[in-house]
């Protein structure tokens, strides 16, 4: 999948399962958010934080970027996997 480029993002779709998540990469310092939650709060916990930060721990983008999110479909677990590679392709 092709990823598009905006004047302000980059457009990604994630899929795991049943769960699609439609991913805007946002350049800045700006907070993570998931159905118009904090992504922390969306997705509670230790682990699913070290989960959908792993993206930007690899390609060094720790707090250069952050993301929009729009996810929809299946359980938690499906729509933090279609999350996280939402935002893998975003990158």
């Amino acid at each position: 999948m092709a990823k598009v480029v905006k004047k302000d993002y980059i457009y990604a779709v994630g899929r795991r399962r049943t769960s699609s998540a439609r991913v805007r990469l946002f350049k800045g310092d700006g907070q993570s958010l998931v159905n118009d939650q904090p992504i922390g709060q969306y997705f509670p916990g230790d682990i699913s934080r070290s989960l959908w930060m792993k993206p930007f721990e690899l390609s060094e983008l720790t707090g250069k970027y952050f993301v929009s999110v729009k996810v929809t479909g299946g359980g938690r677990v499906g729509q933090l996997g279609a999350t996280i590679l939402g935002i893998a392709r975003t990158i």
